[in-house]
């Protein structure tokens, strides 16, 4: 993590994908919304009572089984809304797999 930016890895196991071999969107989402909360947490120390208050995703290509990347980019640090770009990369990070904007409601 540095100022306004958290890069997480995740490798997905066998009950994270769905018929066909490719990793699920509710994975892809879960990556995208872990990934925005340890973004908050790391700006704001520890919120136990943050909650996401908005995800939006976009799959844009097939997700292999292969070790997912999330960089979270803060777009917004409000009081009361934190907001968030989060791409999710497999093999190359030109190429996402989903992008996600992540609203977090700060206590």
């Amino acid at each position: 993590a540095r100022p306004g930016f958290l890069r997480l890895a995740f490798t997905p196991g066998e009950q994270r994908l769905r018929p066909g071999g490719l990793v699920s969107g509710p994975t892809q989402m879960a990556v995208a919304d872990t990934a925005a909360y340890a973004l908050v947490a790391a700006h704001l120390g520890p919120v136990e009572m943050a909650v996401t208050s908005a995800l939006n995703m976009q799959f844009l290509r097939p997700c292999h089984p292969r070790t997912i990347t999330a960089d979270a980019h803060m777009l917004r640090l409000g009081r009361r809304l934190v907001i968030m770009d989060v791409r999710l990369w497999t093999d190359e990070e030109a190429k996402p797999v989903s992008q996600a904007t992540v609203t977090y409601a700060p206590p």
